[in-house]
């Protein structure tokens, strides 16, 4: 399994959104209170986490996405932003870049917002 690559940010986690998947199931009864029960035990965890890179780093990154992770279809290993332990993500979509600085490569600034998923 590959791993977020040591180029590019590791703790890059300003501005993250972590929501956790419902793993419950609610049933409305004719009267009283709703029910309610665990639909399963393992949890997917939905990170949307911001990324700017400079270009040397977007090209590392690039590589990282087509190579290591087969455009996305490959989970990875990387740092949770909770725990800081090393956990399996996946990609939810491709990411889409914003050029926020240009020049030449080493000068470009990219901004991204990465879709992923921690996986149980």
């Amino acid at each position: 399994m590959p791993s977020w690559p040591a180029s590019l940010p590791q703790n890059q986690f300003l501005n993250l959104t972590d929501l956790r998947q419902d793993a419950r199931v609610r049933t409305k009864m004719d009267a009283g209170p709703a029910k309610m029960r665990p639909r399963f035990t393992a949890a997917v965890r939905t990170v949307v986490a911001p990324l700017v890179l400079d270009g040397t780093q977007r090209q590392a990154f690039d590589s990282f996405w087509i190579n290591d992770t087969q455009e996305g279809s490959l989970s990875f290993s990387w740092t949770d932003p909770v725990t800081d332990e090393a956990v399996n993500f996946r990609f939810v979509a491709p990411p889409v870049w914003t050029l926020d600085v240009g020049g030449s490569t080493a000068m470009r600034l990219w901004r991204a917002h990465l879709h992923l998923e921690i996986l149980p």
